[in-house]
């Protein structure tokens, strides 16, 4: 039988890019809630790809985050910077996606915990249609500071080409760090 979609289904379909530029606060003390920094920046990311499957954004946002003993929060909130109108579709100039907010919003909230070894995020799109994302590592013996990794994932936005496409996505894999 022929795959119907073999220009698609290839090991690396799309590489997103996301330069950024930010300021961040020294991380500061407050009480049971733990540490508390702050993150200001402008983020551009884009697919680097040709019409018609270039995609790209631009974002300011605001990152706050703290963590104690017990559990680490991040709360992310971007406004889409807006882009005129495309005249042509197959034109460079333009947006290229100008529903995406209506598919990832305008923000993350992500809450995760260590315990011995493990680690476990959950995050979720703020608005939109959405995308809940759960990732875990586990210390995997097998290397010095190398670990198991699973992601699980739901919804829309795992990556620019399909940001407006319902994904159900499972992932294992080796984490190495330094």
């Amino acid at each position: 039988m022929a795959n119907l979609n073999a220009s698609d289904s290839r090991p690396v379909r799309e590489t997103n890019y996301s330069p950024e530029i930010f300021i961040r606060t020294d991380a500061f003390e407050a009480g049971s809630l733990g540490e508390i920094g702050f993150d200001l920046g402008f983020e551009h990311e884009s697919n680097g790809s040709t019409m018609p499957d270039s995609r790209g954004w631009n974002r300011l946002y605001l990152v706050t985050k703290t963590k104690n003993d017990f559990f680490r929060i991040k709360l992310k909130l971007w406004y889409r910077e807006q882009e005129d109108q495309k005249t042509d579709p197959s034109a460079s100039e333009g947006d290229d996606n100008p529903d995406i907010v209506d598919f990832l919003g305008n923000g993350e909230f992500t809450f995760g915990f260590d315990y011995e070894g493990f680690q476990l995020d959950l995050s979720s799109g703020l608005g939109g249609k959405g995308l809940l994302k759960l990732d875990a590592t586990l210390e995997s013996g097998l290397f010095e500071s190398s670990y198991w990794y699973f992601q699980a994932l739901a919804g829309y936005g795992e990556s620019l080409i399909d940001y407006n496409q319902y994904q159900n996505k499972f992932g294992i894999g080796i984490l190495f760090t330094r």
